[in-house]
């Protein structure tokens, strides 16, 4: 599948879609032994957990045997959800998730602004890029949903250690039912420890939840073009303009042709988009 537009209708509206080797960086006491109570936005729920930590219980969520899959929302996602029922199907995906992470600093500081404990900010393309480099290891059974071929190379030739099964999907496969139970066979068949969803927004999130239909372990990430960045093909912004928040201008830059029409509807939505994480943060405190 490429890394164009598709269109999936959900509750009726479009949308576009856009540790073995670790443990030298990760340590037992880093870990809390059990998931922190996520903030819960009506829309999402947000952990509070730094990389290492979510690096600990990726391992301990192998380990278990059971299955979860992990979403990272961005302004872009939450600009989706905030103005959604939690009865939608989207919204229900999100928080159906075990693990969801922040994947914006603009996002963490709109929630520091309107009342809420900021969480971590853990980036799916920064947590896929460490997994890569130093958590996955030989004996993990890993499959890749997405990119193309000539990508999927490019990584085996960068990481011969690691055993990686691959599909691409055709365009619109979330919308034929034959492909997506070939592709939850594919992922069982694989006794898949790890499976890396790189199909987009909201396909990825919708494939994550139909196949925990079928998987009884493993743990499947919703990483968009992630694996753009680790084999070269895409550039994240340099660090300091990441520390300053401005990665979003970066891209802006890189690619205005397909950005600039969407950072302009998350522009129009910060406005509103804090007054209903207010309301939500008032509720809560005149909850306690």
């Amino acid at each position: 599948m490429t890394t164009g537009e598709s269109s999936v209708v959900i509750d009726d509206m479009d949308v576009k879609e856009e540790a073995g080797a670790a443990t030298n960086q990760v340590s037992e006491d880093d870990h809390p032994q059990y998931l922190p109570q996520p903030a819960d936005l009506g829309f999402c729920l947000l952990h509070d957990m730094d990389q290492n930590q979510v690096l600990m219980w990726l391992r301990r969520q192998c380990s278990a045997g059971s299955y979860g899959y992990v979403v990272t929302p961005n302004i872009d996602h939450v600009q989706r959800l905030y103005t959604l029922s939690q009865q939608s199907s989207l919204v229900k995906l999100y928080r159906g998730a075990a693990l969801s992470l922040c994947d914006s600093r603009i996002l963490q500081k709109l929630l520091a602004v309107t009342g809420h404990k900021a969480p971590a900010v853990v980036t799916g393309s920064g947590l896929t890029a460490q997994m890569f480099e130093s958590f996955l290891t030989p004996r993990d059974n890993i499959v890749i949903i997405g990119g193309s071929d000539r990508l999927i190379s490019r990584l085996r030739e960068m990481y011969p250690q690691l055993q990686i099964a691959h599909r691409n999907p055709t365009m619109g496969f979330i919308n034929k039912p034959d492909e997506i139970e070939s592709l939850v066979a594919f992922c069982h068949d694989a006794r898949s420890d790890f499976i890396f969803l790189a199909v987009g927004s909201p396909q990825q999130e919708l494939l994550a939840e139909r196949l925990g239909n079928v998987l009884e372990r493993g743990t499947a990430l919703c990483i968009g073009a992630s694996l753009h960045f680790i084999v070269g093909e895409e550039q994240r912004a340099p660090a300091w303009m990441q520390n300053l928040s401005c990665e979003w201008l970066y891209r802006l830059l890189v690619n205005p042709r397909r950005l600039a029409g969407r950072y302009f509807s998350n522009f129009c939505h910060l406005w509103p988009l804090a007054k209903r994480l207010r309301q939500v943060s008032r509720a809560d405190q005149a909850a306690v």
